[in-house]
């Protein structure tokens, strides 16, 4: 298993409440990029959601590491740290083998 980390918005953080997964949004990629540590995820919030004042949630997801090992990998997306994307058939693995989604304190 491995931890994968997302900086989130308020409502996509209600969605993913909601539905137990993650979707694509309306007008954006049509997957989601994790972050592989909290402190990325937390950069990337600041950076995001900075026009937003600021507001943010980072969300966990323990999904297995041979579903992970299936993601686009970058080994320092933006300069900030080691990413992974997943779209289509391995964001649908995520979401029904994944061992649960929690807000990070």
């Amino acid at each position: 298993m491995i931890l994968l980390y997302r900086a989130v918005s308020s409502e996509e953080w209600a969605d993913i409440a909601g539905c137990g997964g993650f979707r694509p949004g309306v007008n954006c990629l049509m997957g989601k990029w994790f972050a592989e540590s909290f402190d990325a995820a937390r950069r990337w919030g600041e950076s995001l959601y900075q026009d937003q004042g600021g507001v943010f949630h980072v969300v966990v997801v323990t999904v297995p590491l041979d579903i992970a090992d299936q993601m686009f990998r970058l080994a320092s997306l933006d300069q900030i740290g080691p990413a992974r994307y997943a779209e289509g058939d391995v964001l649908d693995l995520v979401n029904q083998q994944h061992q649960g989604i929690t807000e990070v304190p």
